[in-house]
């Protein structure tokens, strides 16, 4: 009954992350449950440390395209408080360890430093991600981890109206930081990420249309120009 459950939320898992469920994939699994590898003094953070250098090569799941830097970046990040973390409770912790316990003395860990809840989610959901990948590789059998609840606050929305726009516009400024302003401005009149605005060119203005391939999801999208001043401040 216990492999049983396992194996079931192992298959749901592999659904929510759209990965395939065959035969093999199971008896992978499963392999992995009954003879699992003996690595001696393979701790989490030793593993996490592998986990971010195999990121430089590891493609994304979804465009099969090299990770984006902001990606590498969160993992990071999480590895920082983590230490931060062990250090604190003179602890290192191994796969074995990550239950409800250790769930809510690192919850209260990051609240102390001040963390947003959506930000405390992108870390247990990082946390998460690193210990799908250690399972998968047949490191760690203990699924404790799956049950880890994901922090998630609708945050209040912020937007610039048309009429505070048009201030902004109109602000007198020096060349140097005119330029900074046209790059908010076509932010806020394309709605393109920063990663795509930042890199526009004139080639991109075809038809009346901003088309440009975005750079985080490798998808083509194309922009109706309802301003013309959107064009000089791509130019300039």
């Amino acid at each position: 009954e216990e492999l049983s459950t396992k194996v079931n939320i192992f298959c749901l898992d592999q659904m929510r992350n759209n990965e395939s469920i065959t035969i093999e994939t199971i008896s992978d699994f499963i392999n992995n449950l009954l003879n699992p590898k003996k690595v001696v003094g393979h701790t989490f953070v030793n593993f996490l440390d592998e986990f971010i250098k195999n990121n430089e090569i590891r493609p994304s799941k979804n465009t099969n395209r090299p990770l984006e830097k902001a990606t590498k970046q969160k993992f990071i990040l999480f590895k920082t408080y983590f230490l931060e973390f062990c250090k604190r409770q003179e602890y290192e912790y191994s796969f074995d360890d990550f239950d409800d316990t250790f769930y809510n003395e690192f919850i209260n860990f990051l609240q102390n430093k001040n963390l947003k809840p959506n930000t405390i989610g992108k870390h247990i959901n990082t946390l998460k991600t690193v210990l799908n990948q250690a399972t998968t590789d047949g490191l760690n059998t203990n699924l404790k981890y799956k049950s880890f609840k994901i922090f998630k606050e609708v945050p209040d929305d912020v937007y610039l109206t048309e009429e505070e726009l048009d201030k902004i516009e109109k602000v007198p400024l020096t060349y140097e930081l005119d330029k900074y302003r046209e790059l908010f401005l076509i932010a806020c009149y394309t709605g393109l990420r920063f990663s795509d605005y930042s890199r526009l060119t004139i080639d991109n203005i075809v038809n009346g249309n901003i088309e440009i391939k975005q750079q985080k999801t490798n998808e083509k999208v194309s922009i109706p120009l309802f301003r013309e001043d959107i064009i000089k401040w791509i130019k300039n």
